[in-house]
């Protein structure tokens, strides 16, 4: 059995900014042949992926850093953000999600 442990928060954040690593702690007997995906969607399309990134595995869980590369891809609306864990028996499980809010970062002028 898979337990999972540390909530998401809801975040804001400005269009290009890097969000601070996430380490998803898993309590398992084994994370052989398992891997985890973040992965970020409208909150009005949660269908529509726009950042999906694989995971890091480290002991007793997985990391991950949404970088500013990937978020200067999104738009300022509000996204869904969940990590997703893929069993080594293929299934695809979605723990883990919060809200984040992405703001335009504002334009110089002349």
């Amino acid at each position: 059995m898979l337990s999972f442990f540390q909530k998401i928060p809801d975040m804001e954040c400005l269009q290009g900014d890097t969000l601070p690593k996430f380490t998803v702690g898993v309590t398992a007997d084994s994370l052989t042949g398992c891997s985890m995906q973040v992965i970020i969607s409208p909150k009005a399309d949660p269908q529509r992926t726009v950042i999906c990134k694989t995971c890091t595995p480290v002991s007793g869980g997985f990391e991950v850093t949404v970088t500013s590369e990937d978020t200067a891809r999104l738009v300022e609306k509000t996204y869904v953000m969940q990590f997703r864990l893929i069993g080594a028996d293929g299934l695809s499980r979605r723990k883990l999600c919060g809200i984040l809010y992405v703001h335009a970062a504002a334009q110089g002028g002349d």
